[in-house]
């Protein structure tokens, strides 16, 4: 079994913490040991942490190449076989200490990263790059000319043990969630969660809301200071009058939230994955979303609904039909079971401990020998 040391930014709330979590989980049920190197955060009591500084966003600053001392030193305490990188500051990393300590490195590739000048001239793809989507695939060959046969696409999925507590208690605050959030219960509500992000699409669906009868949009976000003013401006607008119930917080209650909605609406301008939109999918919620990079492998028409990117009125006309014809959600509630296995923890953890594999064990082979 190997011995992994995952290289990221930070360990705070976010799509590639959430993953790195999940990863952590499944190759520990695989029989790997792995640790953890990164600035800290909230997550960092969940592994064997080990502080490494990185400092800003420049993967050449002088202070974070000077980081690839503590990692060669960590690589020789723990006596490392991989290191698996998530950030760009960490492949550069990773390049640097894998040529001096000659064992690999892999990287993971979250979303459409910017083809500078950087990128492409030091690539640090590692042995292989895992793609969250085939979409993610295309662009890192198209854009940054990758080698594709050195990328794999290994889709997200969600820590089945969370997903379990978060189902029992979805189902106990049923009931309640909408009384307590002060919905109407007559309508069609629909949900979205997202950062305030123009990336994520918010201010399409509130267009699209506007001229929508019959339904609600409950919007779950955190506070941002540079769009927190447009976000006002929009909910002030007299079409969006006791038409969107927005609630603000850093500690949201996604329990009360799922519970409360019909569908889950993710107008997204640009997705490397669609985490979101897989949980709704396992808590038996159909999703609308937009067809955009990895978010259009995750959600298909069988089980929700598809509109082109930054087109509201395709949103307004989804939601009319459903506001008059409901049993067609039920329709496509009915496939979710079946669909979502797909994205299954299960065939996450034996294809990761697969590519693992093929990394490690020639290294081991040849240390045998």
């Amino acid at each position: 079994m190997a011995r992994i040391l995952i290289l990221s930014n930070h360990i705070n709330p976010g799509g590639i913490t959430s993953y790195i979590l999940t990863a952590r989980k499944a190759l520990e049920e695989e029989g790997h040991s792995v640790f953890l190197a990164s600035s800290g955060g909230l997550y960092s009591d969940n592994f064997t942490h080990y502080l490494l500084p990185i400092n800003g966003k420049n993967a050449f600053s002088l202070h974070n190449l000077l980081l690839h001392c503590r990692l060669s030193e960590l690589v020789s305490q723990e006596k490392i076989d991989l290191l698996w990188a998530h950030t760009r500051i960490t492949s550069v990393l990773s390049a640097i200490v894998s040529r001096e300590k000659g064992i690999p490195y892999i990287t993971t590739a979250h979303g459409f990263y910017s083809p500078n000048f950087g990128r492409r001239i030091f690539k640090c793809q590692g042995a292989i790059t895992i793609a969250v989507s085939s979409a993610v695939k295309d662009w890192l060959v198209a854009r940054l000319e990758y080698d594709s046969r050195r990328i794999e696409v290994l889709y997200n999925c969600l820590d089945p043990y969370e997903m379990e507590l978060l189902k029992r208690k979805v189902l106990q605050v049923r009931d309640i969630a909408r009384q307590n959030l002060g919905l109407p219960e007559d309508k069609l509500v629909i949900g979205m969660l997202s950062r305030l992000s123009p990336v994520k699409g918010w201010d399409i669906a509130l267009e699209a809301m506007k001229s929508v009868e019959g339904a609600c949009l409950l919007f779950f976000t955190t506070s941002d200071a540079r769009y927190d003013g447009q976000l006002k401006d929009y909910l002030r607008d007299p079409a969006l009058q006791g038409k969107v119930f927005c609630y603000q917080s850093n500690d949201l209650d996604k329990a009360l939230f799922w519970s409360a909605i019909d569908l889950f609406l993710m107008p997204s301008r640009q997705e490397g994955f669609g985490l979101a939109a897989l949980e709704a999918m396992q808590l038996g919620i159909p999703v609308l979303a937009t067809q955009v990079g990895g978010l259009q492998e995750v959600v298909n028409e069988d089980v929700g609904f598809l509109v082109p990117e930054g087109d509201s009125s395709a949103i307004t006309g989804i939601l009319d039909m459903l506001v008059f014809n409901k049993e067609l959600l039920a329709e496509k509630r009915k496939l979710l079971p079946d669909y979502v296995e797909k994205f299954s923890f299960h065939r996450f953890r034996e294809r990761l401990d697969a590519l693992i594999g093929s990394v490690i064990e020639p290294k081991l082979c040849n240390n045998i020998n």
